[in-house]
């Protein structure tokens, strides 16, 4: 019997995207990293939230980068 093929999936790649506070008190949206995942948007997400807390920054979004 053959072995059933796996379904493909490809890699997307994703920007994070947080909120920083510069030392004059002015909010500004940035893009904190880039990601490259097959899991999709939730993945993203979660990595985002991590690395956002890490830098002490509020998480806003990612976005899948063409």
């Amino acid at each position: 019997m053959k072995k059933p093929r796996k379904k493909r999936t490809t890699i997307k790649k994703y920007g994070l995207y947080a909120e920083s506070k510069s030392l004059k008190g002015v909010i500004e949206k940035r893009q904190i990293s880039t990601i490259e995942t097959r899991d999709g948007i939730e993945e993203a997400n979660r990595s985002g939230r991590d690395l956002s807390k890490m830098l002490g920054m509020k998480f806003l979004h990612a976005s899948e980068l063409i």
